[in-house]
């Protein structure tokens, strides 16, 4: 049951890593957006998914309950200071092609007076191609060696040497000389 659940893992993961080097095959067209408009179930957030040439972005923007108003209406100055004072955006970047973009501000203009309205935030995760390609080649990699170290042992015990080390049983009893591993009837 267990090699079961296992190749049917790894059939998956081979699928899965299979799409991912057609994405990294065919070029994409920057800003193709793949899925849009996810709820969340988070206080009304929605999520978008881009796949740009290098990576997938993902966009999650969360509305506020009320929208929050500039304090000053008339003074153009002092919109534009408390524009910069919301704009405390936070950006990670790891530069190997992760960026993290947390509180971008999303705003507008209120019609009535020409006030400037706060009306979000949005955060963007860009995660690019070369970490889903090894995230998703790590089963099938797996599946693959162990296959390979099985068919070794099965060549080993076939002709008559140590299953471990490969040392020549033929003239030995049940115990390896070399490593010392104890054969069974049925390993020999």
């Amino acid at each position: 049951m267990k090699r079961i659940i296992l190749g049917f893992a790894s059939l998956i993961s081979i699928i899965l890593f299979a799409a991912i080097v057609v994405f990294l095959v065919v070029p994409a067209r920057s800003g193709r957006i793949l899925f849009t408009n996810i709820p969340l179930h988070v206080r009304g957030a929605i999520a978008t998914i881009v796949l740009e040439p290098e990576a997938w972005v993902i966009d999650v923007y969360v509305p506020l309950g009320e929208p929050e108003r500039c304090p000053d209406g008339d003074d153009e100055r002092a919109q534009v200071r408390w524009l910069e004072s919301v704009r405390a955006t936070r950006r990670h970047s790891q530069g190997v092609g992760f960026d993290l973009d947390r509180n971008n501000p999303h705003y507008s203009r209120d019609k009535s007076d020409n006030r400037l309205v706060l009306v979000g935030y949005s955060s963007t995760l860009k995660i690019p191609f070369w970490f889903l390609l090894a995230i998703s080649s790590i089963l099938p990699l797996g599946t693959a060696w162990a296959f390979v170290q099985r068919r070794k042992r099965e060549r080993r015990r076939e002709a008559g040497l140590c299953i471990q080390c490969g040392y020549d049983l033929r003239a030995s009893g049940n115990r390896c000389p070399e490593c010392g591993l104890e054969m069974n009837a049925s390993d020999q």
